[in-house]
């Protein structure tokens, strides 16, 4: 993924590649984002601080009594039809389950039931219905 570059009436603006927030104007670029701007070169994604990969804060909050769980890696597990793990994905889909903060063994924060519907998927936010209950988890 590149850098996120918005250009408004002659004025330019670096974005983040994760919520669009602008990071910084081009007044403030370096030679290298500047360069990247006017399309000589390639700057890798950059984020806010907030959005930044090693500082990303996952909430998942339960709908139906508020419980949260907050961690810093999200991912979803595959089952095998005997419901043993199969594998974990980075994307969330019908039929896996949600889990915050996996370690290796059997630590982990918190773990869904099967995800049985998917109904909102932005940047930031998932939505999801599972066996039992309704999530939203955000970044």
């Amino acid at each position: 993924m590149s850098a996120i570059f918005k250009f408004n009436n002659g004025q330019g603006a670096l974005l983040c590649s994760d919520c669009r927030k602008i990071i910084k104007t081009a007044q403030e670029y370096t030679l290298e984002e500047l360069a990247a701007s006017q399309g000589e070169g390639n700057l890798p994604a950059q984020y806010c601080e907030t959005c930044s990969p090693e500082h990303k804060i996952y909430t998942l909050t339960r709908l139906g009594d508020g419980k949260t769980a907050k961690g810093s890696k999200v991912q979803f597990i595959q089952w095998n039809e005997d419901g043993s793990f199969k594998a974990f994905e980075d994307n969330p889909s019908v039929g896996t389950s949600c889990i915050i903060n996996p370690q290796l063994g059997r630590y982990f924060t918190w773990l869904t039931t099967t995800i049985t519907e998917i109904t909102e998927q932005t940047d930031c936010t998932l939505k999801f219905k599972t066996q039992n209950s309704e999530y939203t988890l955000q970044s």
